[in-house]
């Protein structure tokens, strides 16, 4: 047996023993945000982000552009300050941080900064090619500790953040742009090498549902973490994270578990019928939590050509796991979908939810010299020829002109990034 069949057999095998437990929900509701907001946005570069789509005006793009207009959107929704908060004299700018994740790391983009557009510029740039796995659970945990580290009350005076430390009147607000499936956090297998993440730990059990997932699954270190701020639960039921998440989940029409595609060079002999069956349930479950999240229209087509999923229970899914825990922590759940009429995405939406800024090619909340730059580079091609043209193509005519330059001109330095 090959390690990725051997891993396969030994999640089947050891960890159906685990019992399930739920854990505590989140103590109270959170006060006013009287010292401000902390922002971090994380966006997904694993290698499912590089599938293609269609934008509104037939321009290739792939999943990441509609990640990062969906980061952009979001960003362009949040407060610049706590201005309006009862109690508030003096306002607080708020805190920005932006990360990206992939493989086995997340890395950070643009450190905490009250300069929104400095955070959409980072946003902005993220170019290159979306490859490798997805460390879902060590990014989700890590990067939630770090949002409750940036400004914590030091009860305790030793300079060390403790779980029961974070300030409760500064909003600590998650944004995570992703289509899901964990399959890299150290832990998911249990022949990964030690140490494995504290938040590490393989698929919660068949049929077990948000929020009663099987102890040390890596969706019940997830919701600990989230919720109470550490990732093995709460003995007392005092800790309280105070995070707020908000998931844009990039739909996928169904991609095939991580462990299938290692198998597909793999001789279906050398492949026991063990694994093969733990392999079929694990995508359709995948197949089932996809549909149950999907525009109608989108599970009517799928339905109807493999009906069997429709019935498959979809409460191992990350979907529901990011449903769950934003519900639970007073944020939002969003899939973004293409238009069920078209197939098409529109990044005007997306990205500019209350208008887009006309002349604002990049979206960034403020009509600068890069939005001229980035218009004479596709000066004269067709919207539908690329997404950089698509982006430029301003009043929507189709065609990248100098009506498009001229209303760049007119808005130069316009916007609330400026």
């Amino acid at each position: 047996m090959n390690n990725t069949n051997l891993h396969v057999a030994l999640r089947v095998a050891a960890f159906s023993v685990l019992p399930i437990l739920a854990t505590t929900a989140r103590a109270q509701p959170l006060p006013p945000a009287l010292n401000g907001h902390d922002l971090i946005i994380v966006i997904d570069m694993t290698g499912s982000m590089n599938a293609g789509v269609t934008l509104s005006s037939g321009a290739p793009g792939i999943k990441l552009d509609v990640a990062k207009a969906a980061a952009l959107g979001w960003l362009a929704s949040q407060p610049t300050d706590n201005s309006g908060t009862p109690g508030v004299t003096v306002p607080t700018p708020t805190e920005v941080s932006v990360w990206k994740f992939q493989g086995t790391a997340y890395t950070e983009l643009q450190p905490f900064t009250t300069n929104f557009l400095t955070a959409a510029s980072a946003i902005g740039a993220l170019t290159e090619t979306p490859s490798m796995s997805t460390p879902l659970a060590m990014t989700m945990c890590d990067l939630s500790q770090a949002l409750q580290r940036h400004s914590f009350v030091d009860a305790n005076g030793d300079g060390v953040y403790q779980p029961n430390e974070g300030d409760p009147f500064t909003h600590k607000h998650m944004y995570v742009g992703t289509d899901g499936q964990e399959n890299s956090t150290p832990g998911y297998y249990p022949t990964d090498p030690l140490p494995h993440h504290a938040c590490g730990g393989p698929d919660s059990l068949a049929g077990t549902a948000y929020p009663n997932y099987t102890i040390n699954s890596w969706q019940w270190h997830v919701r600990n973490m989230l919720i109470l701020g550490e990732p093995d639960g709460d003995a007392d039921g005092t800790l309280n994270s105070g995070v707020i998440l908000d998931v844009d989940y990039i739909f996928n029409s169904f991609i095939p578990s991580m462990m299938r595609m290692s198998l597909v060079a793999t001789p279906s002999s050398a492949v026991p019928l063990s694994v093969k069956r733990a392999l079929f349930e694990h995508d359709r479950i995948i197949a089932a939590a996809e549909l149950s999240f999907a525009p109608a229209a989108a599970r009517r087509s799928v339905a109807s050509a493999a009906p069997a999923f429709a019935a498959v229970s979809v409460t191992q899914s990350d979907q529901a796991l990011f449903a769950g825990l934003a519900a639970e922590t007073d944020g939002r759940f969003t899939v973004v979908s293409p238009n069920p009429a078209t197939g098409k995405y529109d990044l005007d939406d997306l990205a500019a939810p209350a208008g887009r800024i006309p002349g604002d090619v990049d979206y960034n909340g403020c009509v600068n010299d890069v939005d001229l730059s980035s218009l004479f580079l596709v000066l004269g091609k067709t919207a539908s020829s690329s997404i950089e043209a698509d982006r430029a193509d301003v009043d929507e005519s189709g065609l990248v002109d100098n009506a498009d330059y001229l209303m760049v001109l007119r808005n130069y330095g316009s916007g609330p990034n400026c």
